[in-house]
């Protein structure tokens, strides 16, 4: 594909998916009332929507929908879900007993009975649930001899402060009141089917379940992707292989088309072996173990150096360059003379290095070998000129402070001499 007919894909993929995060998503009821948080809403809902009696049109549909659920959480409770049975079904919210108010009962005469506590950001009452249990009220408010079933209804992760009270999420419920009523939920009342889709949404968004098959933004993004996946993929595999060509051969590049003017004969440049980053050092920043300079630079005990992060693609498709003082680590902590260096180079803080600092925006760092960071932004209509372009720049202004950090390692050397000596 050429590259004018490559642009002209991608420039329609970057319209339409502008056009997708553009549109207006409209608020739901509960939305509308400010009430999606309000557990009172949602047991409420749940309520209306379990009662096979009211005049949604649903029947036992949605209540059986839970007690599967329920039943599929915890198979010891040997529900029997006969229709028949569920048409017999009596739900109360909000009962008034004397250990309190629990917020649903369903309840099967001769049978059954379900104390729910439902919860969503709220924790536990003082001994709420442990009350609901211990204290006998279901005979006196309801029967004698009933199956006592407690369960606790609250966000996936939560659980209840007592034994007794089994715990179901409330993303479980959903779920399976998705699959129970969503595939034939045009044969239920418009107006009853659109309130309880809206509440499901709502419980979605509130619960983070990130179900694409209502986010209609992501399916519509979902399908942009694949429309466009011939441009997209061809221009993700020239931007890799140009990365790696810049990986191996920025070097160059850099000296031969855009020389920083700082540059002099004391510096080099180059990858070291397995690093992520481009490495730029003076000589004399090379140490081996008896402090001599050296150009083994696998085997250096001294690596004092300036790193660029070249094999990160993220930063790359951000925009960014990122440039560091780094020592980096050859043992898993600090040896004593990377921190010497560093507690003598913090000492010049107020004076030199605090004017560059300032000067430049430069982050002091001081963690895992890394000493400054520096992020700078390149033009990516330009790429990878403009990187090359940054890259110099970036060094230009290290450069200012290279004296500085070859005064402080030659003194912490032989400071570090002198202590081991005596």
């Amino acid at each position: 594909m050429s590259s004018d007919r490559l642009k002209d894909k991608i420039e329609s993929h970057s319209n339409e998916y502008g056009s997708i995060c553009e549109k207006d998503n409209p608020k739901r009821i509960l939305e509308i009332l400010d009430i999606q948080h309000k557990e009172k809403s949602w047991h409420r809902l749940l309520e209306y929507y379990i009662t096979p009696t009211e005049q949604h049109g649903f029947g036992p549909d949605i209540l059986e929908a839970v007690l599967e659920t329920i039943s599929s959480e915890h198979p010891s409770f040997g529900i029997q879900n006969q229709r028949r049975e569920l048409t017999d079904v009596i739900v109360e919210s909000e009962v008034s007993i004397e250990s309190g108010q629990p917020d649903l009962i369903i309840y099967l005469p001769n049978e059954w009975l379900m104390c729910i506590e439902i919860k969503l950001d709220a924790g536990e009452g003082h001994d709420q649930t442990k009350r609901y249990v211990e204290q006998s009220w279901i005979s006196a408010r309801f029967e004698p001899g009933l199956e006592e079933k407690y369960i606790y209804l609250a966000p996936k992760g939560k659980s209840s402060d007592h034994d007794s009270f089994s715990d179901v999420p409330w993303e479980s419920v959903i779920r399976m009141i998705q699959q129970t009523v969503g595939q034939q939920l045009g044969q239920y009342p418009l107006t009853s089917a659109t309130q309880l889709t809206e509440f499901l949404e709502t419980a979605e968004t509130k619960l983070n379940m990130k179900d694409t098959h209502t986010d209609s933004d992501t399916i519509e993004k979902a399908r942009l992707r694949l429309k466009h996946a011939d441009a997209i993929n061809e221009t993700h595999q020239a931007f890799t292989s140009l990365q790696e060509e810049m990986i191996n051969d920025w070097p160059n590049r850099l000296l031969q088309q855009y020389q920083p003017s700082e540059w002099s004969e004391k510096w080099n440049c180059g990858r070291g072996k397995d690093s992520k980053h481009g490495q730029i050092y003076r000589t004399e920043w090379r140490r081996g173990e008896e402090m001599e300079t050296t150009a083994n630079t696998s085997e250096a005990a001294v690596k004092l150096q300036f790193v660029h992060k070249i094999k990160n693609a993220k930063d790359l498709l951000n925009g960014d360059l990122i440039f560091k003082i780094k020592w980096p680590r050859n043992k898993p902590t600090d040896t004593d003379l990377q921190r010497a260096f560093r507690d003598q180079l913090m000492d010049e803080k107020d004076d030199e290095l605090a004017q560059w600092i300032n000067e430049h925006g430069i982050k002091i760092v001081n963690s895992g070998g890394v000493i400054t960071k520096s992020t700078y932004d390149f033009n990516q209509d330009k790429f990878p000129t403009s990187y090359y372009e940054t890259l110099s720049e970036a060094f230009d202004e290290h450069a200012e402070i290279a004296d500085l950090l070859t005064r402080t390692l030659n003194c912490t050397i032989r400071k570090h001499a002198n202590s081991t000596d005596q």
